[in-house]
């Protein structure tokens, strides 16, 4: 996606809604040196999550679902800026190396839905938070699979009850999506509700978003029998007044990518942790975000139409973090869950968001890679540290 974050005391804006050497800021000990196979592909088989202890809060993960294939705009796109050999330890484990600059990413089929909801089980993720797009979005033609494909496999997939889901609406998509078509959803079993019966929806950006749509939709919501929607604004800006303005719950933030310079990651997640605190303190409700990674290179190396690298220091070549290890992102991740924890107050809706699922172009995700590099390792890593309690 391209989006711009505002942190505090720093500003960075938010839009659509994506050879031979070890390549700087990769994971420790990835290379790009290993011979490439085109003819196999890893094949995974998580094992259901057995856990005992006291519930602890809901984590959640952004989907960004561009891996579509060629014939849709923005799929063509973030294929093309995965291809430098640089870059191919982040292609996911459908992905495939079709030669040492060139990679096919699709997750277009039944099969491959089921087996992400079966790693996002053995994580002990308990629900997506799906980008909204419209039907066709970055289509040319209707032969094409949108952006909304794989919400649309999900929803079809008779495992979809092991990982819930809710959506995230962005500012210019908000007109695009009736108030009926978010109850619709609202109104699924699998759909996530907090603090007892209110499905929680994910707000990213306002400026095309009136208080009366808010109120209309919490009407509808009511109407339809359900609890109150729990509405979060996944802040793109310093307004903290936009909550009362608008009618909404609690704040949280897409992703911190505000540092560069290939800072360590324990940077990155200081700058989350001090976020949380900091909207804690100014007394405001809060879903801790988790930033499990910033680095845009490859839409410096190959740009994107929808996400122009801006000048000076914000540039995508110099705005960037190194990779976590698997073991620290799952202890970043656990924090997050510690802290709700403690701040049961200010974190009332008792869950956390990774940023993010697939966002592997922006170097934050938690889906496995292909095996020659870190494979599910970091699927593993969370199911050790997060799976001794249970929901």
């Amino acid at each position: 996606m391209k989006r711009t974050i505002f942190g505090f005391g720093f500003i960075t804006l938010v839009f659509l809604a994506g050879g031979g050497t070890a390549f700087e800021g990769a994971p420790p000990g990835l290379t790009t040196t290993a011979n490439i196979s085109t003819s196999t592909k890893p094949v995974f088989n998580p094992t259901p999550m057995v856990s005992s202890g006291p519930i602890r809060p809901m984590i959640g993960a952004i989907r960004w679902d561009a891996w579509t294939g060629s014939s849709n705009t923005v799929g063509q796109v973030v294929e093309a800026d995965l291809s430098p050999s640089s870059f191919h330890f982040r292609v996911p484990f459908y992905g495939v190396e079709t030669g040492q600059a060139s990679i096919q990413a699709r997750c277009t089929t039944q099969t491959l839905m089921d087996q992400e909801i079966a790693f996002a089980k053995k994580a002990c993720l308990d629900y997506w938070a799906f980008v909204w797009y419209p039907a066709g979005a970055g289509c040319p033609t209707k032969a094409c699979n949108g952006l909304e494909h794989a919400r649309n496999l999900y929803l079809s997939s008779p495992h979809m009850g092991d990982v819930k889901f809710c959506l995230i609406i962005e500012n210019q998509n908000f007109p695009k999506i009736s108030a009926s078509e978010i109850i619709h959803d609202f109104k699924l079993s699998n759909y996530v509700k907090v603090l007892g019966n209110r499905p929680l929806l994910y707000l990213l950006g306002y400026g095309r978003i009136a208080k009366s749509d808010i109120e209309n939709l919490r009407a509808e919501g009511l109407k339809a029998g359900l609890g109150n929607p729990y509405i979060v604004l996944l802040r793109v800006d310093a307004n903290f007044s936009v909550l009362a303005t608008l009618g909404l719950d609690a704040f949280s933030m897409y992703a911190t990518s505000w540092i560069g310079g290939g800072a360590p990651f324990s940077t990155l997640a200081s700058a989350d942790r001090e976020d949380w605190k900091q909207i804690k303190d100014l007394g405001y409700k809060v879903v801790p975000h988790v930033t499990a990674g910033w680095d845009k290179r490859p839409r410096c190396v190959t740009p994107v139409f929808f996400d122009p690298n801006p000048p000076g220091v914000n540039n995508f070549c110099d705005q960037w973090v190194a990779m976590p290890s698997p073991n620290e992102l799952a202890v970043h991740v656990e924090d997050a869950v510690n802290w709700v924890r403690l701040n049961p107050g200010a974190a009332e809706a008792n869950t956390v968001l990774v940023y993010a699922w697939n966002e592997f172009d922006e170097g934050g995700y938690l889906c496995p890679t292909l095996s020659r590099f870190e494979g599910d390792a970091r699927i593993e890593a969370m199911h050790n540290h997060l799976c001794g309690v249970h929901r």
